[in-house]
């Protein structure tokens, strides 16, 4: 929490900017392909809850 505070990750986050938080994290863009497909995974899901609520 002190390193994602610290770096203000939640800005970034908020916007779904996962370039942004990937290069804050590791300092470039390893992994970064992973992070989108599970970004875009989790927003689908999320969005499914929206519409049965």
């Amino acid at each position: 929490m002190y390193f994602w505070d610290d770096h203000k990750l939640n800005t970034l986050a908020d916007a779904d900017d996962v370039v942004g938080v990937t290069r804050k994290i590791n300092g470039g863009e390893n992994g970064l392909a992973h992070r989108k497909e599970l970004l875009n995974k989790a927003n689908g899901l999320l969005g499914m809850l929206e519409l049965a609520g």
